[in-house]
């Protein structure tokens, strides 16, 4: 996040537009479209007076951290390769489209679809397994 400076001032000056917004992602269970449309409107609306707006990659970043088996961090080293595997133009992803874009399709996936391991380990990559993403499309630029 270093370079985004709006962001880095609205968590430390005013995070309460942020945190509004992500008081409608539920911390487990299922989250719906309607409750990421909801986080969606509020994150808009936390940069309103801000000269930089923050995008897909600011907030599904904080929203893996909030909801990490629902969300995967969207960034410029594995924006391509994420795209590419889910079938999206990279050039098309914006806040607007992330759910049918890459929700959808990692939710219905049978792998994530698979029952909870009971292995504690195995338990905690489940919890996580959207999140994890990133560290298989994940290319250095």
């Amino acid at each position: 996040m270093f370079g985004q400076g709006d962001l880095k001032n609205l968590v430390n000056q005013s995070p309460s537009g942020l945190s509004s917004a992500l008081d409608h992602i539920p911390m487990s269970g299922d989250v719906s479209e309607a409750q990421y449309e909801q986080f969606a409107t509020r994150f808009r609306e936390a940069f309103d007076d801000k000269p930089h707006k923050g995008g897909v990659a600011t907030a599904s970043r904080l929203l893996a951290m909030k909801h990490p088996d629902w969300f995967v961090a969207v960034n410029n080293a594995n924006r391509n390769t994420l795209c590419a595997a889910l079938g999206i133009a990279p050039t098309t992803l914006t806040l607007d489209n992330y759910w049918p874009s890459i929700v959808v399709p990692i939710t219905l996936s049978t792998w994530w679809n698979h029952p909870r391991p009971a292995s504690r380990m195995d338990a905690r990559i489940w919890d996580h397994r959207a999140a994890l993403l990133d560290s298989l499309f994940y290319k250095p630029i």
